[in-house]
């Protein structure tokens, strides 16, 4: 059996093969470019029709390489490229060969789309995250805030608090005088042993009994003591 006489591509052929032979080759450009742009209504044509797919075949592919004058060629093992068909009037060689490249062309883009899918799914995912790590540290310095807040608050409330008055009846020498020796009791107190009815509080009898007794061992007497309310004033 004769060799097939060896052929060189150009530009208006359709190279047949799959791995480096078609798709190296750089001639081959005008039959890619048809498997591309028809790849999509080719595929949406049901499998069991297999005449509307050779139709369709015949008229957007074949028909438009035979008129640029191109041939279809297959790349064989040896290196060569090969005519096809053996036969002009059989295409059947030619309708599996363009069948097979329309559905890598379709493998090519679904995993494509596959490859965008999953990179868009990881890129939300990695925001998403993202956008937690950034709620929780906000989320943890508001609420440092807050008791840095409450806590200021706390102090300021604490040290604006008034201390307790202290009653100074240093400059009431007639009140002091009066209640010399007292003896405190229930709504009023004993004073010299006799019950006297006041109208002060306890906690002011108290102060006046501290002051009092503040003098006690104090060779210096204050000023009105043994003074007469006249004397005082």
């Amino acid at each position: 059996m004769p060799r097939p006489t060896a052929i060189a591509p150009t530009k208006n052929d359709a190279v047949f093969g799959r791995g480096g032979g078609s798709n190296k080759c750089r001639k081959n450009t005008c039959f890619r470019d048809l498997i591309e742009h028809h790849w999509v209504p080719y595929s949406s044509i049901a499998h069991h029709q297999t005449r509307a797919k050779k139709a369709y075949v015949k008229e957007f592919v074949i028909r438009p390489i035979s008129e640029m004058g191109g041939r279809f060629l297959k790349f064989e093992s040896s290196g060569c490229y090969e005519l096809l068909p053996a036969c002009p009037t059989d295409l059947k060689a030619i309708y599996q060969k363009i069948s097979q490249s329309m559905r890598d062309e379709k493998k090519k883009h679904c995993a494509t789309q596959l490859t965008n899918m999953t990179t868009k799914k990881s890129t939300k995912s990695s925001t998403k995250k993202a956008e937690k790590r950034v709620k929780r540290v906000r989320c943890s310095n508001d609420d440092s805030s807050v008791s840095t807040a409450s806590t200021t608050s706390s102090s300021d409330s604490f040290s604006s608090e008034e201390e307790p008055s202290i009653i100074d009846y240093s400059h009431s020498p007639s009140v002091a005088d009066a209640w010399m020796d007292i003896r405190f009791a229930p709504n009023g107190a004993f004073k010299d042993d006799e019950f006297v009815q006041t109208s002060m509080g306890e906690d002011e009898m108290m102060a006046l009994l501290n002051y009092e007794s503040s003098f006690q061992g104090n060779t210096t007497e204050p000023f009105w003591l043994g003074a007469t309310d006249e004397t005082a004033m």
